[in-house]
């Protein structure tokens, strides 16, 4: 017989063995317990993860489409439109026809062929085309005999003053004379230069007569706004930006005081047209596309790319006549050209590099 003592040891150790056994089961069971946790849910992480990215990438595109859409809406469309080309169109490679966009292209290079305007360089201070170089040793005679003469290249160096002997009211006259013909860009930014450092000048003397020079300069900008010239917006910006005294008196202006400017100063030059045999300015043709290029050079102004200076001018509604805003400053098309500027070069990009990196994040998952 097993004698008790024995007995009681074999219980012991089988107690012993049944508690180590138990004890490495519960150490084990929780390690393999977690191992299939993670085999059973690292699918479906992968899969949410997936998934994430996928609706964010999704997201990301419909926030691009809304901001295409609103700068149409801010154009006055709900939706892409196709117009023929003399309709209301914005941006011709947007809302024109092929046939209709190389058309528009046509009738644009007809247009600067008749500005007879090329590459502009500095000369003495002043802006002036390639074609005007020929003029630059005439000696003041001859250069206003050919002006006077019919030579418009010798009329646009005498109106911009390529030559230091020129006098001021000599390159005033010429610009008088390009003006009235319908030669804008250096005929009206020499007048609008002109008055506005004659205003600068004198309003510490007499604050009337400097005001009736600022009229007069605004008058000439809105004459070229209705030719969809923005040569006369360019010079009055380059003046003001130096001279808060003039900004200050300019927003003292009443705009009735511009209106009326306007009409007596198309009245005096449609008397010197009619006398030359030229049509009033009233039956002045403009090409549409010229609209439209003149919207797109009101646009670029108001980039924040651009000068700051300028912006800020832009924005001050004190400055400018009232209705210029709706007319020439901030009509829809300016409206979605700004939006759509924003859009292509600043908002979209950063959208579409977001879209990359998500992209390139969901490829380098194993």
């Amino acid at each position: 017989m097993v004698s008790k003592k024995l007995q009681l040891g074999i219980a012991i150790f089988c107690l012993f063995l049944y508690e180590l056994n138990s004890e490495e089961s519960t150490h084990m069971a929780p390690e393999r317990t977690e191992r299939q946790i993670i085999e059973e849910k690292q699918p479906e992480t992968l899969l949410e993860h997936e998934e994430t990215h996928n609706q964010r990438i999704n997201m990301l595109k419909i926030k691009a489409d809304t901001i295409r859409t609103s700068a149409l809406e801010l154009g006055g469309l709900s939706k892409p439109k196709i117009f023929n080309y003399e309709g209301n169109w914005c941006i011709a490679a947007q809302d024109l026809s092929k046939e209709d966009q190389a058309y528009a292209y046509n009738q644009y290079q007809d247009w600067l062929e008749k500005k007879e305007m090329g590459p502009l360089s500095h000369v003495n201070n002043n802006l002036v085309s390639d074609n005007m170089q020929n003029y630059l040793k005439m000696d003041v005679k001859m250069l206003q005999d050919a002006a006077f003469g019919g030579d418009i290249g010798a009329l646009r160096a005498l109106a911009s003053g390529v030559n230091d002997e020129i006098s001021r009211a000599l390159s005033y006259k010429a610009a008088q004379r390009l003006t009235a013909i319908g030669e804008w860009d250096a005929g009206i930014s020499t007048l609008i230069i002109d008055d506005l450092s004659e205003a600068e000048f004198i309003m510490d003397e007499d604050a009337s007569k400097a005001q009736q020079h600022i009229v007069r300069a605004l008058s000439y900008v809105e004459i070229a706004f209705q030719q969809a010239s923005t040569a006369g917006l360019s010079s009055l910006l380059i003046v003001l930006k130096d001279s808060p005294q003039l900004q200050r008196l300019m927003s003292r202006i009443d705009e009735s005081l511009v209106e009326g400017s306007v009409s007596r100063l198309i009245a005096e030059l449609d008397n010197t047209r009619l006398a030359e045999g030229l049509r009033p300015f009233e039956e002045v043709t403009v090409p549409r596309v010229a609209l439209s290029v003149f919207q797109q050079s009101i646009a670029k102004m108001y980039d924040e790319g651009g000068n700051a200076e300028f912006l800020r001018l832009l924005q001050d509604k004190t400055l400018f006549p009232g209705y210029w805003q709706v007319q020439y400053l901030d009509t829809p098309c300016i409206k979605r050209r700004i939006a759509t500027r924003e859009a292509n070069f600043h908002l979209i990009p950063a959208i579409q590099e977001e879209i990359r990196s998500l992209q390139n994040q969901l490829d380098t998952v194993p």
